[in-house]
Parts: structure tokens; C-alpha cells; sequence
């Protein structure tokens, strides 16, 4: 798709499904062409990574920012990380762990300049944790992409009972996260977990350490 699909109240009641037995898949992503448009080759320091340039890509307009995910095959490859491994089957922690127990610091959260926009749908409701769907986009949670969560709410019904924050960053010792460096250490990701692992925010790593 090369456009938003929006949905209006206009749309209420509206059943998006598969004709038949059809396998559908609605995607933003950008299909990348064959050689010799786009050539893959193995890193001169490890031959099992495999780099591509996607300046071309850049440059025609198929692509406006650098990509976070990619499929081959129909499935979700594995971001580079360390240790190597893939989180989905060997879970979150692998030996030797490539995580930190704690940071050592947490860099404050950047007060919002206006509050979230927010919305209620009081119906259908039910019983239990979360009765309604309730969502806040912008506000306390502008840092997300997309800008929108339920704990942007001020006063979120089910969760906390103040509003929430997000801090804007960590630092950690680098010894405790087994001495590694990086080459380009500003086109990394890091995951930062709530200390019960039921939630986690994501960010570009600024520096290696």
C-alpha cells in the first residue's frame, strides 16, 4: 500500500477479510527490486552478513526513511544483534546475555507542551482490566512512532493512576554489557524493559556506552 488506509466513523461496521480461501497481507512495506537495481554481498569481515545499498531507493522516492524490518520469504528476518540469536525462540536472555541488569542512570522525560488527544469508546464495553478501548495520541507519548498509546491518557482506566512518562534516554556500564563495541554505534537499537518485562520502549543508541 503507498497510502494510509483511514477509516471513518463512516466505516463503522465495516468486515475487511480474505476473498475465498486468498492469503492477504496489507503491508507499508516497499518491495526491493532484483539485480542488478539492488545487489546483495557478503560483508568483506563476515561472510554470513549480507549488506545491500539503498541509496538508489533513496532516491527515486521508494524510500523516505531507513528501515526497520525486513522479509524474505514471507517471514520477518532477524535484526543483527549480540549475542546472535533470535529473541522469538531463545527468549529474551541468551548466554553469554547481551543485556544489562539495570541502567545506571535514567535521562528525565521532556514534559509535553500540549496533552494527548484522547479517545473513549464506551461501547461495546466488558467486564475485567481494561473495559473500554481508550487511546491518546500525541502529548506524553509524542516520542512514539506512531505518536499514539493508551498510556497517554491522563487518568488511564485499568493501568496506572497518574499519567505516564517516558524517559528520553539510559546510560549503563559498559563493563556489565560484556565489553562490546560497535563500528556505527548510531544505527543500533536499544530496548530498555519496565523492571516486570511487561512493557519496553525502543530508541536509536546515541553513543556505544
Amino acid at each position: 500500500m503507498s497510502e494510509t488506509l483511514a477509516l471513518t466513523p463512516s466505516d463503522s461496521f465495516l468486515t475487511i477479510t480474505n476473498y475465498n480461501t486468498d492469503q492477504v497481507i496489507i503491508s507499508g512495506g516497499v518491495s526491493l527490486p532484483p539485480a542488478p537495481v539492488l545487489s546483495w554481498s557478503p560483508m568483506p569481515s563476515n561472510s554470513n552478513i549480507f549488506v545491500a545499498n539503498l541509496s538508489s531507493l533513496f532516491q527515486s522516492g521508494a524510500l523516505f526513511e531507513t528501515p526497520r524490518s525486513l522479509f524474505v520469504g514471507g517471514k520477518r528476518a532477524i535484526r543483527a544483534r549480540y549475542p546472535n540469536g533470535n529473541p522469538e525462540t531463545s527468549g529474551l536472555y541468551t548466554n553469554p546475555t547481551g543485556y544489562v541488569s539495570k541502567a545506571r542512570t535514567w535521562l528525565p522525560p521532556v514534559s509535553p507542551s500540549s496533552p494527548a488527544q484522547e479517545i473513549h469508546i464506551v461501547s461495546p464495553n466488558r467486564t475485567g482490566h481494561f473495559p473500554t478501548f481508550q487511546l491518546g495520541i500525541g502529548g506524553p507519548v509524542s516520542q512514539f512512532s506512531p505518536p499514539e498509546s493508551y498510556w497517554g491518557l491522563e487518568d488511564p482506566v485499568g493501568g496506572a493512576a497518574t499519567q505516564y512518562e517516558i524517559v528520553t534516554g539510559l546510560t549503563y556500564d559498559a563493563a556489565t554489557f560484556t565489553n562490546r563495541t560497535w563500528a556505527n554505534s548510531q544505527t543500533g537499537v536499544v530496548h530498555a524493559f519496565h523492571a516486570q518485562h511487561w512493557g519496553n520502549w525502543w530508541d536509536f543508541i546515541c553513543t556505544s556506552h
